[in-house]
């Protein structure tokens, strides 16, 4: 809606916009690994399907690794042969659980060398991801993916992905055949536990088959670069092969996922702040509700300096003192709002303002209000109405 509003002592009109509530909902690009492995494993590690929020079906959402024979197990069959919206979708990636492998080997090396500062890790791991979603109880529905309320957890994932390629530089250095005893034990535990968690599913071994390609993959590179070291004959050399063969992963995560992450030429944020700015007149107030309604706006303002004369005023902030305070001050080229509520009126849970009722005449006479507030109101009215 519009307004006009005479400012004092200026004479020219203020135009006042205020503006919907914007509601956009934000499919994010990181991805919790649960289910299959159950576990909570780190965001970069899997890719989706597409990245449309999904809610449980198998059409949405889902994780993927690029491997046919455990995707098509749990999501149906994949690929070209998927919908229109999964196969054509640039968040369509697969990064063959290339991350998740490098972290998996950090993550049994950093117990093997260090085990209480693992286990630290571990701890915090645990703590910003599985241990924050039961403290949160996130809704089963939003109208967003909160996949951020636990990013801490891939943070800490992520270190054991650095680790794992000092692993495989160890590897080069010093494993000898007890080591392997160890990983073939470590392997083979966690294999009994995946065959139990493939008990109730309804296709193939998808689990199984997943930690078998995860091992395999693993052990690979470990026992690689072991052999390596019957040819090489420096340690300078082995660190170079290990950097090479692991570069290959943010590599793969680069060429994969730039063209659903590239924001070059997604404009909107920008087209709709100026659109909004330019729609008032000269020193005028535009009342935003949330986030995706005011920060394109300081954006605008801020840093492309455009528009400063347009007060943008956050509704939601406004219930603060130290908001209201700001709005009596002048910001860029915007007058300060004409605000007449003193200092102690305004402050937090002490003023006078904190809750204001709101009763019309009638209302005032069933309540059988003072009489003097019933005349003071009356006045009022009859002297705001007198033009």
């Amino acid at each position: 809606m519009t307004l006009q509003m005479a400012q004092e002592p200026k004479k020219e009109t203020m135009e006042i916009v205020c503006l919907p509530l914007v509601k956009t909902c934000v499919s994010s690009q990181v991805i919790k690994l649960t289910g299959c492995t159950g576990v909570i494993s780190c965001g970069i590690s899997l890719v989706r399907q597409n990245d449309i929020q999904g809610h449980g079906d198998q059409m949405r959402g889902n994780w993927q690794s690029g491997f046919s024979v455990v995707d098509d197990a749990r999501l149906g069959v994949q690929g070209e042969k998927a919908p229109y919206y999964t196969s054509q979708n640039p968040s369509n990636n697969s990064f063959y659980f290339l991350p998740l492998i490098l972290g998996f080997i950090g993550l049994i090396f950093h117990f093997y060398k260090a085990p209480k500062d693992a286990f630290v890790v571990l701890l915090v791991f645990l703590f910003t991801g599985l241990a924050i979603i039961i403290y949160l109880n996130p809704r089963p529905f939003e109208p967003r993916e909160r996949d951020y309320a636990y990013a801490g957890s891939f943070f800490f994932f992520a270190m054991w992905i650095g680790i794992g390629v000092y692993a495989l530089y160890d590897a080069f250095k010093s494993f000898t055949a007890k080591h392997y005893k160890k990983i073939a034990m470590i392997v083979g535990g966690v294999l009994v536990v995946m065959l139990f968690a493939d008990i109730s599913s309804e296709a193939s071994m998808p689990t199984v088959i997943s930690w078998l390609i995860i091992s395999i993959t693993g052990v690979g590179a470990l026992g690689l670069m072991t052999g390596l070291n019957k040819v090489l004959k420096k340690d300078a050399q082995g660190a170079v092969v290990a950097t090479l063969l692991c570069l290959t992963v943010p590599v793969i995560m680069g060429v994969q996922g730039w063209d659903d992450h590239d924001r070059s030429l997604k404009t909107t944020a920008d087209d709709l702040a100026l659109n909004y700015l330019n729609s008032v007149e000269k020193n005028g107030i535009i009342f935003t509700n949330g986030d995706n309604d005011t920060f394109p706006l300081w954006y605008m303002q801020e840093v492309e300096e455009k528009r400063t004369d347009v007060r943008v005023c956050n509704l939601s902030l406004m219930q603060t003192d130290w908001y209201s305070n700001q709005m009596k001050m002048r910001a860029y080229e915007s007058d300060p709002l004409p605000i007449k509520f003193t200092e102690d009126q305004i402050l937090m849970y002490a003023g006078s303002t904190d809750q204001v009722l709101f009763s019309d005449l009638f209302e005032l006479f069933y309540i059988n209000a003072p009489q003097q507030v019933i005349q003071k109101v009356i006045e009022l009215r009859a002297k705001s109405n007198a033009s």
